[in-house]
């Protein structure tokens, strides 16, 4: 299966509650396809509505503007 920029996928990422260690969320892919077929990985960046948690390397989106 090959995964594009700004395709949508879900993965278990780090959660910050002590009753589990991962947790499945969305995330989207933010490196380009070059980089995706070159090496085999995906950069993710995950998402979330959550104000309250967290993560080290967390930004929070003011606008967002997609152009399809």
């Amino acid at each position: 299966m090959s995964h594009h920029k700004f395709d949508i996928v879900v993965t278990a990422f780090p959660f910050i509650e002590k009753n589990q260690e991962t947790k499945i969320r969305p995330a989207v892919i933010v490196s380009d396809d070059d980089y995706n077929k070159n090496t085999g990985f995906v950069v993710i960046a995950m998402v979330t509505s959550s104000a309250h948690s967290e993560l080290w390397g967390s930004k929070k989106i003011q606008t967002l503007l997609l152009l399809l």
